[in-house]
């Protein structure tokens, strides 16, 4: 049986809110190995509020600094899905995409918002 099919990321994103340390630490630490897993970037970006909680941890300065490099890293992870790219811009957080773009990946365009 894959990860994927016995673990609700809906409910590991939601335990990366509690306030209580360790749990907070252990649903960042399933999530990154989550995400190191192409199959996986896009069903992590789909679960709504996602990829924003994974923005205010990383840049939440009352957040541990593991919390914070931890959220960091999943981030880098899902920026790989020209989805998530998108979704990520839409919540504030422009790296990803200015990255992307000024890298030549141009391919990431067609997925943005027509003004």
């Amino acid at each position: 049986m894959v990860i994927s099919e016995m673990v609700d990321i809906s409910t590991v994103i939601k335990m990366m809110s509690i306030g209580h340390r360790p749990i907070r630490h252990a649903a960042l630490l399933l999530l990154l190995e989550i995400s190191r897993s192409q199959s996986l970037w896009e069903k992590i970006g789909s679960v709504p509020g996602g990829i924003l909680m994974l923005i205010r941890i990383k840049y939440n300065l009352s957040v541990d600094a593991f919390s914070s490099e931890t959220a960091d890293e999943i981030l880098r992870n899902l920026e790989r899905s020209p989805e998530n790219i998108k979704m990520m811009a839409e919540n504030g957080f422009l790296e990803p995409l200015l990255k992307h773009l000024t890298e030549g990946n141009f391919q990431y365009s067609h997925t943005l918002p027509k003004a």
